[in-house]
This record gives structure tokens, C-alpha cells and sequence, in this order.
């Protein structure tokens, strides 16, 4: 039986995480919980800038490094965090309107078919293991739409970055975003 744990990952853990998808690339990360198949995270850049949370698939997980200066130097001053728990097993619409509560959007990677795209939205609905997700476009774009992704296709969410924060204020201020999610409410998610 395989270890649902193998890197022994434990709440306050302080590390860089590296990623199949980006082995290169380490992610800093103070460890908030840890299920059968998730990782939950608070999130910082290099410079600590604060990246908000992320949960990532643990099978994704290549290597981690603890101990490091950096990672403890960003992790610091402990802030209060959400109160957030991993998804034990496979991803409910639960744990992302959970997610959404405290940051109002989700970014969601889909990394297994493109590493480098994104989706930013509101989880509208999930039905027969799709989410529905209604899209936040970059502000450059006038387009609205709902998109819908596999469940079995997410390797990360995050959330409460700064990016999204930005995102989401200016589709808030966009009276017409509120109209287009009634609207598809209504029409594709009877």
C-alpha cells in the first residue's frame, strides 16, 4: 500500500516544494494541513511577497527541501491564517466554496494538460465530477464565460494572492459580471 504521506509533511512545517510539473521551481510554503491527497499551504514568493494559500496534489510533489534560512525568514512573523482544512480523497464543491468564503475566487491549474494556464472564477456548480467555473477574463478582456473543468484534472488551487485580489475588485465593480452569473445560472446550470 502506497504511504499517503511519504515525505512525512506535518501542520507548521516550513519548506520549499518542488513540483513534477515545475521541478525547477520551488514553492515556499508553511504546511496547514495535510490529507490523504492534498496539501494545504500558506503561499510566499522569494521576495515574501504573500501568494495567499494553495492546495496541491501531494503526488505532485517531486522533492522537498526543509530547514532553509529563506523559508524560515519568510515564514517569520506566523499571521493568522484561514481556518482551512485539506480535502480528504477527491476535490467536493465544498472545500472550493470553503476556499472562496475566505478569498472570494479561486485559481484553479489544470497542470497535467498545460502547466502555464490558469483559471480565475467563482466555482459555480460541479455535477457528474465537472466544476463549473465562472471565469474571471484578464481585465484587458470584455468576454465573460463559464468554463467547465474535470474535477480529476485539478493539481492546484490557490487563492488570496495578490493578482486575484485584483481581479476580483474589478469584476465586482463590473455591474454587468453580476448579470452574466445570474444568467448562467439560470440557462447552463439548471
Amino acid at each position: 500500500m502506497k504511504d499517503s504521506n511519504p515525505f512525512s509533511l506535518r501542520v507548521d512545517d516550513l519548506c520549499e516544494i518542488f513540483r513534477i510539473y515545475e521541478p525547477d521551481t520551488p514553492h515556499y510554503f508553511r504546511i496547514l494541513d495535510v490529507s490523504d491527497r492534498w496539501v494545504l499551504a500558506e503561499s510566499k514568493a522569494d521576495d515574501g511577497e504573500d501568494y495567499g494559500i494553495a492546495l496541491v496534489e501531494l503526488e505532485s510533489i517531486c522533492r522537498i527541501r526543509f530547514g532553509s534560512r529563506l523559508v524560515q525568514k519568510l515564514f517569520s512573523n506566523k499571521e493568522s491564517v484561514p481556518n482551512l482544512r485539506a480535502p480528504s480523497g477527491k476535490l467536493e464543491l465544498s472545500n472550493l466554496e470553503e476556499i472562496e468564503t475566505q478569498y472570494g475566487c479561486i485559481t484553479v491549474y489544470c497542470e497535467e494538460n498545460d502547466k502555464e494556464q490558469c483559471f480565475i472564477g467563482k466555482a459555480l456548480r460541479v455535477k457528474e465530477g465537472v466544476l463549473f467555473l465562472m471565469e474571471y477574463r484578464p481585465i484587458d478582456s470584455d468576454d465573460q464565460t463559464c468554463l467547465a473543468l474535470f474535477l480529476v484534472d485539478i493539481t492546484r488551487i490557490e487563492a488570496g494572492g495578490d493578482y486575484e485580489a485584483r481581479l476580483l475588485e474589478f469584476y465586482e465593480k463590473k455591474r454587468e459580471y453580476t448579470s452574466t452569473v445570474e444568467a448562467v445560472e439560470k440557462v447552463w446550470l439548471r
